[in-house]
Formats: structure tokens, sequence, C-alpha cells
């Protein structure tokens, strides 16, 4: 789905499920999370992210820290025992404002919602730390590629960036049916929008939108990008990838890979 188009599904999530739409685990569904709970698994990630960076013999400074797809704020607020300030962006009005409201850390932790393509908020060499896991997943990677480049701009040099894409589908043993993708699942999800473009039907978007939060559940695609495709354009945007680990984010029928980057003066 194009960027306007995710937005709307994830800000359904936003006012539907918040917490679950996040970490979907499956017993948590149906606003199931406890807040401490959920924002315990956070903490807990990042402390993981903090010793895996200090292994990497870089000389990382803990000024400012990007938070790309902040959700609620679930790393966010992690982060800021890290980091003297921390900065949250997300795509969806209604997971900004929630990320606003539970925020414990005052003005060391801010929000903005992103609704463009690249990151023009920020200005060049910004962060010296940008992270972002279990996010460019749901997104085109037309789109992920471009938030890659954004993310090594408002890098400092030398700064350090962590990120985490899915490589490829793994075909499920024994399964003889073709895979039909998210993407696809999708253009089934919404009829009323369907009927309004095939017929041009005179329907009001606000009708459209009360129409799509009572009745349709909001889609959460899965995509792709290639190890090699990511580690070329890496490479073309003058990075130095320090390590690449396999990992399992994306759940077990995806093999997928996390990336840690910095850039050269």
């Amino acid at each position: 789905m194009e960027l306007k188009e995710l937005q709307q599904h994830w800000d359904r999530f936003g006012r539907k499920d918040p917490l679950w739409a996040i970490i979907a685990w499956p017993e948590k569904k149906g606003n199931k999370w406890q807040l401490d709970e959920f924002f315990e698994t956070g903490v807990r990630e990042i402390a993981t992210v903090v010793e895996f960076a200090e292994g990497l013999n870089i000389d990382l400074k803990r000024r400012r820290a990007l938070d790309f797809g902040c959700g609620v704020g679930r790393l966010t607020q992690a982060l800021a025992s890290h980091f003297d300030e921390v900065v949250g962006v997300d795509i969806a009005p209604s997971m900004v404002k929630l990320a606003r409201k539970y925020n414990r850390h005052g003005s060391r932790c801010t929000y903005h919602l992103n609704e463009a393509d690249d990151l023009r908020l920020f200005p060049d060499e910004t962060f010296d730390f940008v992270y972002t896991n279990i996010v460019l997943q749901h997104m085109l990677p037309v789109y992920a590629k471009s938030y890659i480049r954004e993310f090594l701009r408002v890098l400092v040099p030398n700064g350090l960036l962590i990120f985490q894409l899915p490589s490829e589908r793994v075909q499920e043993r024994g399964s003889e049916t073709p895979d039909v993708s998210e993407a696809q699942n999708a253009e089934r999800v919404d009829p009323l929008a369907r009927i309004k473009a095939l017929t041009k039907l005179l329907i009001p978007d606000g009708v459209l939108e009360l129409y799509r939060d009572r009745h349709i559940e909001p889609v959460m695609e899965m995509h792709c990008t290639s190890c090699e495709e990511v580690q070329e354009l890496l490479h073309a945007n003058a990075a130095q990838l320090l390590r690449v680990t396999e990992d399992e984010y994306a759940g077990p029928r995806y093999r997928g890979f996390q990336y840690a980057v910095t850039k050269n003066q």
C-alpha cells in the first residue's frame, strides 16, 4: 500500500489495539497488554541493543537518539535511560498522541508525526544513534530504502544506525499451495473503498472512515528486502557496514537480518 494508505491503517491500529499492533503476541490481542508489562519489553530490548553496540568498538556518543516508527514510545522511553535526548517519529497520529500521553521523561523524549517518505523534519547530522525495529518490514521496499538513506543523512559521522528487515519469505515445508501475500489480502479488506473507486459513488470521506473504524480491521502488510539489496544500498550511500546478524523479529515465516552501520567522516 502507498504511504497515505499505510498511515490510515496504522492510525486505525492506534485507535483500536495499539499495543498489540506493536508487539503482536497472540494472547495479547484485544487490548490485553498491561501497560507496565508492555513498556518493560522495550527496556529489555534496548538494554540488549546497547550491550550489542558497546561490543562494536566504536566511540558512540550518548547525546541524541532517534526512534523511527516509535508507536506509543515503547523504545523511545527505554532509550532515554542511555541518551541525553530521544526523538520518536511515527506515521500514525493516534500513536503519536498516545506516546505523548504515556511519556515519563518530560522534554527529554519528544514525539513527531512524520507523514513524508523522508525525514525532512531533521537537518543533516542530527543524531548519534538511529534505531528502528519491526517497522520497515511493514512498508513497501521503495519507502524502506528511502528511509534508510535518510537515516544515514541525519546520522552524525561515526554515529551508529541499527535497523532490521526480513530478507525473504521461508517456504513452509509440505506446503503445495502458492502463498497469498498480505498485500494481496489487503485488497479484499476494504470493500466500501473498492465500491467507491469502481462506481465513483459520492460517499463522503468522513462516512467512509467511520465505516472502516467500525467494520473493517486494519491491515498489517509484510514486505521483504533482500540482504544483498540492503548491502548494495548501504555501499552506494558511503555507509560502513559493521555487522549483519540474522534475527527472528519478523517471525518464523521470514529470514531476517539486523544491520549495524556507521557513517565515515
